[in-house]
């Protein structure tokens, strides 16, 4: 294989992974706007790792169907993948579930439950969708260093930017019928490859390469990520199967990542130290935003373990954190990634410019389909227009200068058209 249908490879893989990535933020604004409800909205408990159903709400859908506290899931008949369902899934609202169930004296029988919409909480549908918003432009960094030029530097900054992407990274768990829970379960795994990403940008920025005694902790990355992936999985086994709950495992998890962030930091601090000329610009960047992604790293795994309800303000500080911009920035202003090769100056400006088009057609789509609020609709789409105008102001140094004037009046325009 030539060296350039491998890089059109690498390229199209980067692409097609990406918009796994992105379906789960998408997945949570759709299930934000009342497409999914949980089992509480239904009027029922149901212990994922036994199969008992505990309280069931006088006068609830779950009551409706038939279902009653005392009777147990009969994983005989489901598969041990409901196990996985019961433990993070989610009903989609108006289609019939069926439930094989055994009751406490030993008969089965089927129950259907048809679950209604949940009643939208604007707060969380906002949250939802700035986070797919986000997500969007982080794909759009990625992607486009990716096309740029693939190596261990960029590869490490794409997969560093699948953790701001798939925040939401259980969605395809909680819509997926239970045969598919497998299959879906293999979609979280982008977050781990993010944690990884980040320990290999660290060690590795901005030549390329690691330095000194720190090879030996380079080489030895790809092995504890097959660890942290083992341990995270493992995690849903052990919550779902045995204790219905937050498993021990997932404390470990949280222990490995901010483990990794902190063995990157010091490999960071290290090679600052030592640093000079031209490196020493490039690395004075981002090491503000290291410091910043660790402290919400910390904050975000100690609130998720300690407390039942996470505490808001930190999911938004983990998940709108600065880091891939600090890092991407370092790249192309100071050339470490060159944007101004002539067919990349093409490939990048293409694939930047398709993002705001595609944010626009989503509120189209997302206004008229699910709320149909053409005001609310308009708001989104000018604030999308301002945000990519002042995003995309021209540049200098010899970078792409992209046209922001013209395209804020295009876009401006084309959101008052559609709003009427």
């Amino acid at each position: 294989m030539s060296e350039a249908a491998r890089m059109r490879g690498v390229r199209i893989l980067a692409v097609l992974v990406a918009l796994i990535a992105l379906s789960h933020p998408i997945i949570a604004v759709t299930c934000a706007t009342g497409a999914c409800s949980r089992p509480a909205a239904v009027g029922m408990t149901v212990n994922a790792a036994t199969g008992l159903v505990g309280a069931v709400q006088q006068g609830s859908t779950a009551a409706a169907a038939g279902l009653q506290s005392g009777d147990r899931v009969d994983f005989l008949r489901t598969g041990w993948t409901m196990h996985l369902w019961l433990w993070d899934g989610e009903f989609v609202a108006g289609r019939p579930f069926v439930l094989p169930i055994v009751d406490p004296n030993g008969e089965s029988r089927t129950v259907t439950i048809v679950a209604p919409a949940e009643p939208i909480d604007v707060n969380a549908l906002t949250f939802r969708i700035v986070k797919l918003l986000f997500a969007l432009v982080i794909l759009s960094l990625a992607c486009g260093v990716i096309f740029i030029r693939t190596d261990t530097l960029t590869l490490a900054f794409y997969a560093f930017c699948m953790l701001y992407a798939t925040s939401d990274n259980t969605q395809w768990m909680r819509i997926s019928p239970p045969i598919l829970m497998p299959l879906a379960t293999l979609t979280s795994i982008l977050p781990v490859l993010g944690y990884v990403g980040f320990a290999y940008l660290c060690l590795r920025f901005p030549t390329g390469r690691a330095v000194g005694a720190w090879r030996w902790v380079d080489r030895c990355l790809p092995y504890f990520g097959v660890v942290l992936a083992l341990v995270y999985y493992l995690h849903f086994y052990q919550s779902a199967l045995i204790t219905n709950t937050t498993s021990p495992l997932y404390v470990a998890t949280g222990v490995l990542v901010v483990l990794s962030a902190l063995v990157g930091l010091a490999a960071y601090l290290s090679r600052f130290w030592k640093a000079s000329g031209p490196d020493l610009t490039r690395m004075r960047w981002v090491a503000a935003a290291i410091a910043v992604y660790i402290v919400a790293v910390i904050l975000f795994f100690t609130d998720q373990i300690v407390n039942r309800v996470p505490n808001p303000w930190i999911g938004w500080f983990f998940v709108f954190n600065p880091a891939p911009f600090a890092f991407a920035y370092a790249l192309v202003k100071e050339h470490v990634v060159d944007i101004r090769l002539v067919g990349a100056r093409t490939v990048v400006y293409a694939a930047i410019t398709s993002v705001p088009v595609a944010l626009l057609a989503f509120v189209d789509w997302f206004f008229s389909r699910r709320l149909e609020d053409a005001r609310l609709a308009t708001v989104f789409e000018i604030a999308i227009a301002l945000a990519f105008s002042f995003g995309y102001a021209p540049c200098t140094s010899g970078s792409i200068g992209f046209p922001s004037e013209s395209f804020l009046l295009r876009v401006t325009a084309r959101s008052s058209a559609c709003s009427t």
